[in-house]
């Protein structure tokens, strides 16, 4: 199971639903020109939620992970290994 992808019909998704906290973080990130809807493709591979956007980034993932080292190890091992995306700001939802 992938801790960082949540689906209608995964086990993590059933944990959220039954009170389990989980860390709920949504990043930013700005890519190459002219290579938004291959990250586009890439993100959705790996994220919950991909959105194109228009402003200082290009790109806004939300990420559900179990637990915040989950969250560092998405962002240094899976998003920055994204050779299109050279800046994110990750912001680490409270609610």
């Amino acid at each position: 199971m992938q801790a960082t992808k949540i689906a209608a019909d995964k086990p993590l998704n059933r944990l959220i639903h039954t009170g389990i906290h989980m860390v709920t973080a949504f990043v930013l990130c700005a890519v190459s020109s002219g290579t938004e809807r291959i990250v586009l493709e890439k993100l959705r591979k790996i994220a919950e939620e991909v959105h194109i956007i228009y402003g200082e980034y290009d790109l806004l993932a939300k990420i559900t992970v179990s637990r915040c080292e989950d969250l560092e190890d998405f962002i240094i091992n899976k998003l920055r290994k994204i050779e299109e995306i050279h800046k994110t700001q990750t912001w680490i939802a409270m609610d």
